[in-house]
């Protein structure tokens, strides 16, 4: 989910700052998403319904978070070359 939403920021800064292809920035490419909320909402749902043990959910809880830190990392970087 880091990666749909974190894409509408990366993708306009990567391109024009840093001159990246649109090939290279294929990775943020959610076209086929389509809207979005119904998307997450969608995903949640299956997320919820996995029935992972107590171990598992925690693993994936860990996993979730470090994307969240990772891309308000790479936000961050980004946005201080921008103004440097």
């Amino acid at each position: 989910m880091a990666d749909l939403f974190g894409g509408r920021t990366f993708v306009p800064l990567l391109g024009q700052k840093y001159g990246i292809t649109e090939e290279g920035l294929n990775y943020y490419n959610c076209e086929g998403v389509g809207e979005i909320m119904p998307y997450v909402m969608g995903y949640a749902m299956k997320i919820n319904n996995m029935n992972l043990s107590e171990e598992l959910e925690e693993k994936l809880i860990v996993e979730v978070s470090n994307s969240y830190i990772y891309n308000m990392a790479i936000s961050q970087e980004l946005e201080s070359k921008l103004y440097k």
